[in-house]
């Protein structure tokens, strides 16, 4: 499914529970389709993130979000909320905190085991 499971991570795909790794500049995402069945998808999702050679530190963020055709980053600093509209493969700043201050995010962890993802 994934190359190394230590650069995996949880991401909410229009909320769906999903796993997403960053592979040079593109975003791999594997949705869970039934999380009853614990059914994943067949496919891959594969989304370019061309926008990573212009800002190579951003390959170290991992705080996505997938909403429609929105891809919400955490930026690096945590100053800034990005946004980048995957048609349109635009990426611009939503929101910015003055120097000093940090965006906050907030994870909220879970005791949910899936099946299918031991090594």
């Amino acid at each position: 499914m994934f190359s190394d499971w230590d650069k995996v991570w949880p991401l909410n795909y229009n909320r769906k529970l999903s796993l997403a790794e960053v592979d040079e500049e593109k975003l791999n995402i594997v949705v869970l389709e039934d999380y009853k069945k614990q059914k994943w998808s067949e496919k891959k999702i594969v989304i370019s993130l061309e926008f990573m050679r212009k800002y190579p530190y951003m390959r170290n963020t991992y705080h996505f979000q997938i909403d429609d055709n929105w891809l919400y980053i955490l930026g690096h600093d945590r100053q800034h909320l990005l946004g980048y509209d995957i048609t349109a493969e635009m990426l611009e700043i939503i929101h910015s905190v003055p120097s000093g201050k940090e965006l906050s995010y907030v994870l909220y962890p879970s005791l949910v085991h899936l099946q299918g993802n031991e090594e």
